[in-house]
């Protein structure tokens, strides 16, 4: 195994590990914050008698659990293109230099978007 193939993997599996990790963390932290909506008493901070108390505390745990989703897809997004990143570092040297301010604009407007 050469010294760039173990690199490479290094950066692999420390992306790996902490994808593991933040999945855990916010899926623990997603069932906490679920189970304390469950046990709120009242859902609403003024009675609302045209829809039940039922129906509001399933919105919330709905948008709840679509925000959770957001962050969790945006983190695993922003640790893989930081070990791609990392991952590519070796072969900067290879490129030409014309090409690195066309590579760098590129990837700028992806994070742009």
């Amino acid at each position: 195994m050469t010294t760039l193939q173990l690199y490479i993997a290094i950066i692999a599996g420390t992306v790996g590990v902490a994808i593991w990790t933040f999945s855990r963390k916010i899926k623990h932290l997603q069932q906490t914050r679920r189970e304390r909506l469950k046990k709120q008493p009242d859902a609403d901070s003024v009675p609302d008698f045209t829809t039940p108390a039922k129906g509001i505390q399933k919105q919330q745990i709905k948008r709840m659990e679509a925000r959770f989703s957001i962050t969790r897809r945006t983190i695993i997004a922003v640790l893989l293109f930081a070990g791609a990143g990392l991952s590519a570092i070796p072969f900067v040297a290879k490129i030409s230099p014309a090409m690195l301010p066309v590579i760098m604009a590129v990837i700028s407007v992806v994070i742009g978007i």
